[in-house]
């Protein structure tokens, strides 16, 4: 659940001052590189588009958002070492590209540099201070080391940015959960769950919550509605079978026992 710039643009002005010095039918025919290798990015082609973008490059086009670019379709397709030095690249051009060095924080934290990814996020937030996803993004990092009361912190300044940001109360839900501040994080989970109804993962980490207060009735019903938005959800399937059968509920249990060999099996291929 991190942020992360991934869509189409169109960038025929962000490049026009980049590719001046090309001749007419070569900045057309990078800009057409350009444009495609954003639409392949948007429906998930990114060997595709890292293709088009090495296109654009090797046509001379130097702008930090054509590194930017690629370097967004790298992370797309897992390759986080080549995301960071394209963000490099980028961050080289254009200090001040802000979103560059977010991402560049998200890669990093892909590879457990969580240091190099914490200074990348709060050099995005020196640029933009009210850049609500790198605050964020920066709580994740600090949750991962430990430092629950900073990343508490960050996740409160996303949220006072964007009061509509799920993702931020169910992260913070998390972080308080883990400091058992349990009603604080059901709360925040509550608030998650009023934003975006269908998200599964908010229901679990109630029921979790629910469930270390000793509210099993509660804790299986929160279960039971996130496994009704994803029927796949093996995690919430394997706590129903400890905290139906701790209700006494045995049929119940064996039912989630079954969901769970069900989705555990082996894939067979067609």
């Amino acid at each position: 659940m991190s942020l992360r710039h991934l869509r189409p643009r169109f960038l025929l002005s962000a490049f026009a001052l980049t590719v001046a010095a090309v001749p007419l039918h070569a900045q057309r025919s990078a800009s057409d590189y350009i444009d495609r290798g954003n639409t392949k990015a948007a429906r998930g082609d990114f060997v595709g588009a890292i293709d088009d973008y090495d296109m654009a490059i090797e046509m001379n086009v130097q702008g930090a958002e054509v590194f930017y670019d690629r370097g967004t379709a790298k992370e797309g397709r897992g390759d986080h070492r080549g995301a960071v030095m394209d963000y490099n690249r980028a961050i080289e051009i254009d200090p001040k590209l802000t979103k560059a060095f977010n991402n560049r924080g998200l890669a990093k934290t892909a590879q457990d540099d969580l240091e190099g990814a914490i200074a990348d996020f709060s050099q995005a937030i020196a640029l933009d201070p009210n850049y609500a996803a790198a605050y964020y993004n920066r709580g994740r990092a600090k949750k991962t080391m430990d430092q629950l009361d900073a990343a508490i912190a960050d996740y409160d300044r996303a949220i006072a940015l964007k009061s509509d940001f799920s993702l931020a109360y169910i992260n913070r839900g998390v972080a308080k959960e883990a400091g058992e501040h349990h009603d604080e994080a059901i709360a925040d989970y509550d608030q998650a769950i009023k934003l975006d109804p269908k998200f599964a993962p908010a229901f679990f980490n109630r029921g979790v919550a629910k469930e270390a207060k000793g509210d099993l009735a509660a804790a299986i019903a929160d279960y039971t509605q996130a496994t009704g938005i994803d029927p796949n959800y093996l995690s919430a399937y394997k706590k129903l079978v400890t905290t139906q059968r701790k209700a006494g509920n045995e049929p119940a249990a064996q039912a989630a026992e079954a969901a769970v060999t069900r989705l555990s099996a082996p894939k067979t291929k067609k």
